[in-house]
């Protein structure tokens, strides 16, 4: 019986303590962090461009039709959304940024999902980044550059 009372006051023990530990909000440091992207942004344009070495002509391709559910949300403590209405998917994770660093770069992560791009405009009004992307085939590379431009309306 002894044995079953100090069971149960180190139980007791063990669980106030648990409950009085504070999950303590991590701050990404300023150089990870671009506030001028904070807030909503939707997506207004997607070009893609597609080269070969083999061949120097550059294919380019623009898309304007999106919903409302394309976006990306950058949210404080560096917290992010994306969503896709092509992938049919929300993400919630978060960014970090080159804010200091010439070209600037932005990384969304949410588990394995990962996108990183370059950031070529980033204002009030304005976002614009772009990814690269490129693959060997035999001889052959083929090299795709998608940019997006994001708007806050």
């Amino acid at each position: 019986m002894i044995k079953f009372h100090s069971f149960i006051l180190l139980l007791i023990f063990l669980c106030s303590g648990l409950s009085s530990c504070r999950k303590e909000n991590y701050t990404f440091p300023a150089d990870l962090q671009l506030p001028a992207i904070s807030g909503k942004w939707y997506l207004k344009s997607l070009i893609t461009k597609t080269s070969t070495d083999a061949n120097l002509d550059v294919t380019a391709v623009t898309y304007t039709s999106f919903s409302a559910n394309d976006y990306f949300e950058f949210k404080a403590n560096n917290a992010a959304t994306y969503s896709s209405s092509i992938i049919g998917k929300i993400y919630n994770g978060y960014y970090s940024a080159t804010a200091a660093a010439i070209p600037q770069t932005l990384t969304f992560k949410s588990g394995n999902f990962v996108n990183k791009y370059i950031v070529t405009e980033a204002s009030t009004d304005k976002l614009t980044i772009y990814q690269t992307a490129a693959t060997k085939t035999g001889t052959v590379t083929t090299t795709v550059t998608d940019t997006y431009t994001y708007s806050k309306k």
